[in-house]
C-alpha cells in the first residue's frame, strides 16, 4: 500500500511539472510571438521612390542577385541598362522593398541565431540617393504562423514578415525580361488565310479553303457542299488536299513555343549569323485578317474594316552541346525581336518537318 501511495505521489508531481512546463512555454511564446487576436501592422521600411537609387536582392538557394536602378525615366537592370526589364514587375519589387510591414516584433532579442539571422537566407539592400544603405535580412521560416523572421540594419528588433512578401523577391532575371512575342489573332486559327514555311530551296504553304455551299437547280442538289479545309503546297505543287492537322499543329507551334532566352539585344547582323539567324535556316509566317475600327473625321463616324496582318518566327542552327540524348535545341528569334532563344526541336517539329523533310 505504501509503495502504491508513493507511485501516486510521484505521478502527481510529474503531472504538475508537465503543466508548469506547458504554461511557462506558453508564456514565453506569448512574449516572443504576436497576439493573433489583435491585428498589428508594424512599419519596417518607409521610403519614397524618389529618395532611392537602387534596390538589390538575393535569390534564395542561389548565389545570384538582382539589382534594379531607379531613375526618373523608369527602372533598369544595374548590370546592363540595355536589358529589357519588365517595368511593372520592377516597380512592384521596388515599391515592396520601400514599404515593408510586419505583423509582429521581438524587441531586443537575446540571440539572432535563434531566428536564422546570423546567417540570413536572403538580403534586400536599399540604397538611398544620399549613398546610405539599408539592408533587410530574412532568416528562418515559422511554419506554424506562416511568416519569416527579418531584421533591418539600424534596428535591434526582429520582425515577422509574410511568406508572400519574401517569395516575391525570388523573381529571377529570367522572370523579369520582357519577351519578344507575336500577337495571336483574336479569332485564333479561324482568322488565318495561310501559313508559309520557308527554307533554302523549299517553300511549304498551307492555304485555308473556305466552305463551298451546296448548289441547287430546281430545288435539286446538283453539287454537294465542300466543307472548309486546309491544303498543302510544296514549291507551289499541291501535295495534300487534307492538311488540317498539319496546319493546326504548325499554327500552335508558332504561337505556343516554350523558350529560354540565350542572349538579349542581339542587333548585330554578324552576331545573328553565328546563331544561324542571318539569314535564318527556317522562317515560318502566319498570314491572317483582323477587323479593326478606324476613327472617322470630325463629321463622320468610326467604321470597321478588315486588315491583313502577319506574324513570323525564325529558326536557326542546332545548338552544339555534349548532351546527345533527347531532342536537339535550336536557336530561335521572334519576328523583328532582338532576343535569341533556345527551343527544343520537339516543340517545332512540324515547322522543321515541313521545311527540311
Amino acid at each position: 500500500m505504501k509503495r502504491a501511495k508513493t507511485l501516486l505521489f510521484l505521478a502527481g508531481l510529474l503531472i504538475l511539472a508537465t503543466v508548469a512546463y506547458v504554461v511557462t512555454s506558453s508564456l514565453n511564446k506569448k512574449e516572443n510571438e504576436p497576439d493573433e487576436t489583435e491585428s498589428t501592422e508594424i512599419t519596417v521600411t518607409d521610403y519614397d521612390t524618389s529618395a532611392v537609387s537602387n534596390v538589390t536582392y538575393s535569390i534564395s538557394d542561389s548565389d545570384s542577385n538582382v539589382s534594379i536602378d531607379c531613375g526618373k525615366d523608369g527602372y533598369s537592370y544595374a548590370s546592363d541598362p540595355a536589358f529589357p526589364l519588365d517595368q511593372s514587375k520592377a516597380s512592384l519589387l521596388v515599391s515592396s522593398a520601400l514599404s515593408i510591414t510586419a505583423s509582429g516584433e521581438i524587441k531586443n532579442p537575446d540571440a539572432l541565431d535563434e531566428y536564422g539571422l546570423t546567417e540570413p537566407k536572403k538580403h534586400i539592400e536599399i540604397t538611398l540617393n544620399s549613398g546610405e544603405k539599408k539592408t533587410v535580412s530574412i532568416g528562418d521560416y515559422n511554419k506554424y504562423s506562416d511568416f519569416y523572421y527579418a531584421a533591418i540594419s539600424g534596428s535591434d528588433s526582429v520582425y515577422y514578415v509574410s511568406e508572400d512578401y519574401v517569395d516575391l523577391f525570388n523573381l529571377s532575371l529570367n522572370e523579369l525580361i520582357v519577351n519578344d512575342v507575336n500577337d495571336e489573332p483574336d479569332d485564333g486559327i479561324d482568322a488565318v488565310t495561310s501559313i508559309v514555311i520557308e527554307t533554302e530551296g523549299k517553300t511549304v504553304k498551307y492555304v485555308f479553303v473556305p466552305e463551298v455551299p451546296e448548289e441547287y437547280e430546281d430545288e435539286t442538289v446538283v453539287k454537294e457542299a465542300i466543307p472548309a479545309h486546309w491544303v498543302r503546297y510544296d514549291n507551289e505543287e499541291l501535295v495534300s488536299a487534307e492538311a488540317d492537322d498539319e496546319a493546326k499543329k504548325a499554327y500552335g507551334q508558332i504561337f505556343s513555343l516554350k523558350t529560354d532566352w540565350i542572349e538579349y539585344n542581339v542587333t548585330d547582323w554578324g552576331k545573328r549569323s553565328e546563331y544561324g539567324l542571318n539569314p535564318p535556316v527556317i522562317t515560318a509566317t502566319v498570314n491572317y485578317t483582323e477587323k479593326v475600327t478606324v476613327a472617322g473625321g470630325e463629321s463622320s463616324t468610326s467604321i470597321e474594316t478588315t486588315v491583313e496582318k502577319s506574324a513570323s518566327v525564325h529558326i536557326g542552327n542546332v545548338q552544339q552541346t555534349e548532351d546527345t540524348e533527347g531532342a536537339a535545341d535550336r536557336y530561335f528569334r521572334v519576328g523583328n525581336g532582338k532576343i535569341v532563344y533556345s527551343v527544343s526541336e520537339d516543340d517545332i517539329d512540324m515547322l522543321i518537318i515541313g521545311a527540311e523533310e
